[in-house]
């Protein structure tokens, strides 16, 4: 019986628009069970979803760093780990002289900030409906006292951003993971923190067992989650990789996958 799914948002969730399908919304809307999203995504860029679906329960943001429940339109924290300050300086400064045409962003609970405004960032902003807030390298030293969730590196092709993440291993920065979360993208997190570890406190926290437990992802960084669950269901559009670790494979994220996955969930806990 699947008490709890869990649900990565790009290229899983959402289709290749970014959007939500009506097939997706009235099947996770009507399925009776909670649905927790887990995303590198900021809360601001979940809200639309949030409320599409009208998610009442926890939600996972920035791969683990941020587990929060929306009440309107304010967030209550559950969780929280961001990296340290002088490493987010460091990491950004490194890739600004090294990779002047990666496009940097770092974000904090409430704002997305970036120092100028691309083709990627401008892309980036369509798809997550978040406008992000300009702000010169110079200038970061006013977010010292503020929370720093994630840094976000758009490089211009997938073999920029290959060279890029052997780059920054590298250089061994302390308390940081590096993840791959798209073809062009890197995502820099604390390295305590991991979409296994969001769901792993959501499973104590709610009294849950593993086999009680679905995921549903497409990406490298989704693996994490298919080791803690019972079943893990991965997208026809997935990686081979991510295929290979899963339980079983459902239909693409542009043919309602998560809705047909879920379907599937109900016919199994009916019996």
């Amino acid at each position: 019986m699947i008490k709890h799914i869990f649900l990565d948002m790009d290229n899983t969730l959402l289709n290749s628009a970014g959007e939500l399908s009506k097939g997706n919304i009235s099947m996770i809307k009507h399925c009776g069970i909670p649905v927790t999203l887990v995303t590198a995504r900021p809360p601001a860029a979940m809200r639309t979803t949030i409320s599409q679906l009208a998610l009442v329960d926890e939600q996972v943001a920035f791969n683990g760093g941020l587990i929060f429940k929306m009440t309107g339109s304010t967030y209550e924290t559950l969780f929280s780990k961001g990296i340290a300050f002088k490493t987010v300086t460091q990491i950004l400064a490194t890739v600004q002289k090294a990779f002047p045409e990666t496009s940097a962003s770092w974000f904090t609970l409430q704002d997305w900030f970036t120092e100028k405004k691309s083709q990627a960032i401008i892309r980036e902003a369509n798809i997550t409906h978040q406008k992000p807030v300009m702000m010169p390298f110079n200038e970061l030293t006013q977010l010292t006292k503020t929370t720093i969730y994630k840094i976000m590196l758009i490089s211009p092709t997938p073999a920029d951003t290959e060279i890029l993440e052997k780059y920054l291993q590298t250089l061994h920065f302390p308390g940081i993971t590096v993840t791959r979360s798209n073809r062009n993208y890197l995502e820099i997190t604390n390295e305590e923190i991991s979409k296994r570890n969001g769901i792993l406190y959501l499973k104590k926290r709610n009294g849950l067992v593993k086999h009680e437990l679905a995921a549903f992802g497409d990406g490298r960084n989704d693996m994490t989650m298919f080791d803690v669950v019972g079943t893990a269901i991965a997208m026809a559009n997935a990686e081979p990789t991510v295929k290979k670790a899963a339980d079983y494979v459902t239909r693409s994220n542009d043919a309602d996958g998560v809705g047909y996955g879920i379907q599937k969930i109900l016919a199994k806990n009916s019996h």
